[in-house]
């Protein structure tokens, strides 16, 4: 199976059987990536599994999707030290506009979750400290992902590929998605008072691709942008881009589904300007 596994990831160039095992793949996308397929490339030198079995992350009772089975996190940043980052660590404590932009974000996030903005389903934030309102911060997460058939390690700093939805005018019609890249900047845990379930969420920052290519490699340019609230904004919707008329609806966490089940490039940071990446469409990024 191993073998199999890295001729299908051309770990062996030219190998007589790739052509043949591409072609059953197109047939059967689900080849060789299931969860006992992957075993090798869940497994690392410095840890053989992917579950927590001691230390804080050991503790959690976490959610598990089916796409995702196994789920390790890294160290806990503590409470004091989170909050020194700037990362909210008690929900029930927020106020103003702090307030409105994580509960919309998480809010957002839950619904891929499957849990809906109603009055029915929507999850509480507010009951208190230790009954919802309780934040965790970890330095980096591995999955495994059975849909791309490998074990990925996410860290804050990296730029990730989610697959997006977007809003129909049609309520009957399918639901239209788009990739679209953001930039990770904190990986958090919630415990849902509904359930008592740890949910995994990503804080990011999303990029917008910017008209011009790079000088250098000619090669996509994108920018991380600010995200604008309606309250607030007094610009003419016609006199924006199309980027800018999205971006009332970015939210600022995203949950596990959302992850894009392809392949992301490599993002490589412009040191000169600090908030602008080049897309290396040419390398993936192994992980």
């Amino acid at each position: 199976m191993n073998g199999i596994r890295q001729i299908l990831d051309n770990s062996y160039p030219d190998h007589p059987w790739k052509a043949t095992l591409d072609e059953l793949q197109k047939e059967i996308p689900s080849l060789c990536t299931g969860f006992f397929w992957g075993q090798s490339a869940r497994c690392s030198t410095d840890n053989g599994t992917c579950s927590n079995t001691r230390g804080p992350g050991s503790l959690l009772n976490i959610h598990h999707e089916s796409r995702f089975p196994d789920i390790k996190l890294g160290a806990l940043i503590g409470r004091y030290k989170a909050m020194d980052m700037g990362y909210p660590t008690n929900l029930s404590n927020l106020k103003g506009k702090e307030k409105e932009k994580i509960f919309f974000g998480l809010d957002s996030a839950y619904e891929s979750y499957g849990y809906k903005s109603s009055k029915s389903m929507k999850v509480p934030f507010e009951l208190g400290f230790e009954n919802g309102g309780e934040v965790k911060w970890w330095e980096w997460i591995s999955v495994f992902d059975t849909e791309q058939g490998c074990k990925l390690t996410y860290r804050p700093g990296m730029v990730i590929l989610i697959l997006e939805n977007l809003s129909a005018s049609d309520a009957n019609a399918e639901p239209e998605t788009m990739d679209s890249f953001a930039e990770i900047i904190g990986i958090l845990t919630h415990r849902n008072p509904l359930d008592g379930k740890d949910y995994v969420f990503f804080n990011v920052r999303w990029l917008g691709e910017l008209d011009d290519l790079d000088d250098e490699t000619d090669l996509p340019r994108y920018k991380i942008q600010k995200r604008r609230y309606g309250a607030v904004r007094a610009d003419d919707p016609a006199n924006l881009s199309d980027l800018e008329n999205t971006m009332e609806s970015w939210s600022s966490y995203i949950a596990m589904p959302a992850l894009s089940p392809d392949k992301f490039p490599y993002f490589v940071k412009d040191t000169t300007t600090r908030d602008e990446y080049i897309r290396n469409d040419y390398y993936f990024k192994s992980v």
